[in-house]
């Protein structure tokens, strides 16, 4: 019996530190959103995410699921948190309106947060990110290629190409040549034989 709660209170030391995902597994839905909500009102905006992000992803098609929708657009609408991202909020508004069987009531205040969202600059900001994204991918690169070693030195694969090449027009040239040495052996030929029919021509 001893060893067995010591080895229950490790596991609980232990599962005390993991991520809120693997609690959504534990909990209630309703009491997770609860604890979503909880910590969205503490300010607590990665956590009320870590809590609600797998109940919407688990539930969407549920009120529960839906709610966490709702709580989710709130977190990246309120310009209390630093790491908000409108154009996110824009995304899981449009991801609500698509859920079929939609609750009437979800619908206008789904739109209101979709229009909402574009009204503070969700779709300038997604076009900023990209930009962003996109410079910092042309100078990594650009960094790469300003540390790779150049070489004049004719690859492996041209200088086979090159031989490849040459060697065909090579045989070519040699298939040219013996096409006109047979023409002219044959015209030599026809020409002997025509001054030999001459001779035998004269001599009778």
């Amino acid at each position: 019996m001893r060893r067995a709660a010591l080895l229950l209170a490790l596991l609980t030391v232990g599962m005390s530190g993991c991520a809120a995902f693997s609690l959504s597994r534990q909990q209630d839905p309703r009491a997770q959103l609860n604890q979503g909500i909880a910590a969205l009102e503490a300010h607590d905006y990665a956590g009320a995410r870590a809590l609600l992000e797998p109940l919407y992803r688990g539930y969407w098609q549920d009120r529960v699921g839906q709610q966490a929708m709702l709580a989710l657009i709130a977190i990246d609408l309120d310009n209390r948190n630093p790491g908000r991202q409108l154009w996110q909020a824009a995304e899981m508004s449009a991801r609500l309106l698509s859920i079929p069987q939609l609750e009437p009531w979800l619908i206008p205040v789904g739109e209101s947060y979709y229009l909402l969202a574009l009204e503070l600059g969700a779709q300038e900001e997604r076009l900023a990110r990209a930009d962003q994204a996109r410079a910092a991918a042309e100078a990594e690169i650009a960094a790469v290629e300003r540390e790779l070693p150049a070489s004049a030195v004719e690859s492996v694969t041209a200088r086979i190409n090159r031989v490849t090449r040459e060697r065909e027009s090579l045989l070519r040239r040699v298939s040219e040549l013996e096409t006109q040495a047979a023409t002219r052996d044959k015209e030599l030929l026809d020409t002997k034989q025509e001054l030999e029919r001459v001779r035998q021509t004269i001599r009778h």
